[in-house]
């Protein structure tokens, strides 16, 4: 098992080819630069200019989020091997790609300086903070309904 998937090496590998009838040696060794997940900005689902009232879909936005683009029927704990935590409570993935994650935040979180955090096979990304609104209102004072 690897200890550390951003450096993988391929070890030297002995066979025999029946082709030739004779040994051959094949040694590589490929460093892979593999970044972990990194959030550049959350938004509101349904306006991104909005404020982001807890308990409601967020979009994350950034870089190697997932390994590819898959969607799950319902929202889910991880998907294809991309997790959210906010705060350090486990968040509901529904839709992930490399650039994009669809989630759901958990209704108990809100604050000014929310810690966001995903993690893929490649590790978790570094910690990015956001405002949350608690339940019922906003920052100005309007009253608002969760999604």
């Amino acid at each position: 098992m690897l200890s550390d998937v951003r450096q993988i090496t391929l070890q030297t590998m002995n066979f025999f080819s029946r082709a030739t009838g004779g040994r051959m040696i094949v040694t590589a060794s490929a460093p892979m630069d593999v970044s972990a997940p990194v959030i550049a900005a959350i938004t509101n689902s349904i306006d991104p200019e909005a404020e982001i009232p807890t308990g409601s879909v967020v979009i994350i936005t950034g870089s190697g989020l997932a390994v590819k683009e898959t969607a799950a029927r319902e929202f889910v704990s991880q998907w294809n091997g991309t997790s959210v935590t906010v705060d350090g409570r486990t968040a509901m993935v529904r839709q992930v790609s490399p650039e994009r994650l669809e989630v759901r935040l958990p209704a108990e979180v809100a604050g000014d300086e929310v810690a966001f955090e995903v993690t893929t096979r490649r590790g978790p990304s570094e910690v990015f903070k956001q405002r949350i609104s608690p339940a019922g209102t906003m920052a100005n004072g309007t009253s608002f309904k969760r999604q």
